[in-house]
């Protein structure tokens, strides 16, 4: 077995096993668990029920993980050498329906995605700050599992690659990772800060020493970004609303320790905790070889701010092109949201047929067109996606078109040959001319077959990659 096959059998079992988890706590496959509420209300409907299935699901499979992702420890294939357009996912460790709607959309232009697994954090230790830890894991196995159709199809290479990344134990327990993070920290807030820190310990006296000071950069930098939100603002606006977010999903006793936090300090936290994600996007870019992607706009935004400190080391690792980053960027916009909306199903057979080479060429050849300084500007990267895409979509109804109108000559002169014969067995006279006794079960027969190749021909074009785009677009014909 190859180092490739390995890694792509090693994420089916994982999804065989959290498909066989979801379905003893809930009853239902993933597909089927959101098909008439929400999820919350799903949740809310069936508490006890799904409370019991829980219990029964980990103490049957809590072993099977943990050998599950023991094995992984020394097993898992390196996805580093793995050949193709690689992309990996990071700015969280969360799975849910952005992340889902991302990994769909860029399917499309990359040959694999690499995501960090959104299962094993909440396996890999306790979690004792989320108030509702196996509601939020059943809504990760919910997401991750409408993967599965891609993860079992066999295809030319995997268009998703689910990888143990054990981040929390590496922070918890590695002395490694730990003094990395350490650096990774302190050079960032030296950039922002303009003075020069060795460690998070000294950021931290710095802090608690001229806090002000501290809030001052951080506001002119724009780091601060609250719970929930989108966009940055001051510590003195953003700070309530954050608290208040969070405490929608956090326990008492964590709320308490950060409620009773100087300004600085809880600022300082708020920051370190959209941080760090970035410092694993930045290492596994490194390792996998791959092209970070993120998918909220806060990630976004503490992307460029990582980029811009470490712009030198994304350079000389190679990790970070501009083009990539621009397109992962844009495709992730909302006003592209409705590439979201190409069924799994349909991706797995535009993979099949290597489609999404097709789709990277086209886009590739949009962003050939900007100048590298455009590349910086969402607004004129998704313009030229957009642009391009249109003329996919354009093309895909031209065809149409073209198929309708020549069917349309074939069926016409059909219909007048039927008229004919059925002219030549009223008027006798005329059946000598046109073979009065079998024509019109050949022309009846002529009909039906152009038909047959009419349909058949709209279902090919209905599958290509510009007939799959139109149709999530709204524009097929």
């Amino acid at each position: 077995m190859t180092s490739e096959q390995n890694a792509i059998q090693y994420q089916r079992d994982l999804f065989a096993l959290a498909d066989e988890f979801f379905r003893i706590t809930t009853g239902m496959s993933a597909e089927e668990f959101e098909s008439g509420a929400t999820f919350g209300e799903t949740i809310h409907a069936n508490a006890d029920k799904f409370a019991k299935g829980f219990s029964e699901a980990s103490r049957r499979l809590h072993d099977r993980f943990v050998q599950h992702y023991d094995t992984a420890r020394s097993h898992f294939a390196d996805p580093a050498g793995f050949g193709g357009m690689k992309l990996v996912l990071g700015g969280g460790s969360r799975f849910y329906k952005t992340q889902f709607d991302s990994v769909r959309k860029l399917a499309l232009y990359a040959d694999t995605i690499l995501i960090p697994d959104p299962i094993l954090p909440w396996l890999e230790e306790e979690r004792d700050e989320e108030r509702f830890g196996r509601v939020e894991l059943l809504r990760t196995m919910m997401w991750l599992l409408r993967l599965k159709p891609l993860v079992d199809a066999e295809l030319p290479h995997p268009a998703v690659l689910v990888f143990p990344s054990f981040e929390r134990t590496l922070d918890r327990n590695d002395t490694a990772t730990q003094r990395l993070e350490d650096e990774f920290v302190a050079q960032f807030f030296s950039y922002f800060c303009r003075r020069h820190f060795s460690s998070l310990d000294e950021l931290v006296e710095f802090v608690r020493g001229a806090e002000s000071e501290f809030i001052s950069c951080v506001n002119a930098a724009k780091l601060f970004i609250p719970s929930g939100e989108e966009s940055p603002t001051t510590v003195a606006d953003g700070l309530p609303r954050h608290l208040v977010s969070l405490g929608e999903s956090r326990t008492e006793d964590h709320m308490k320790l950060l409620e009773s936090l100087p300004n600085g300090e809880a600022a300082l936290y708020t920051i370190l905790e959209r941080l760090i994600p970035q410092f694993h996007l930045l290492e596994n870019s490194e390792e996998l070889k791959a092209q970070p992607m993120v998918c909220f706009e806060s990630h976004w935004h503490y992307f460029s701010k990582v980029a811009t400190v470490f712009e030198q080391r994304l350079i000389e690792a190679r990790d970070l092109k501009p083009e990539t980053a621009a397109v992962a960027h844009g495709i992730s916009e909302p006003t592209l949201s409705w590439l979201g909306n190409v069924p799994v199903p349909a991706l797995v057979e535009l993979r099949r047929n290597g489609e999404n080479e097709q789709f990277r060429r086209r886009i590739d050849a949009a962003m050939a067109r900007l100048h590298e300084s455009d590349l910086d500007d969402l607004d004129r990267v998704v313009v030229e996606i957009s642009h391009e895409l249109r003329s996919l979509v354009g093309e895909h109804q031209k065809d149409v078109r073209a198929m309708e109108d020549k069917y349309a000559q074939k069926h016409l002169a059909s219909a007048v040959g039927s008229w004919t014969t059925l002219a030549a067995v009223l008027l006798p006279a005329l059946a000598p001319f046109v073979g009065a006794a079998v024509a019109p079960i050949a022309l009846g027969g002529k009909y039906l077959y152009d038909k047959v190749a009419e349909i058949g021909e709209r279902r090919r074009a209905s599958k290509s990659l510009i007939g799959v785009l139109a149709a999530a677009r709204g524009t097929a014909v």
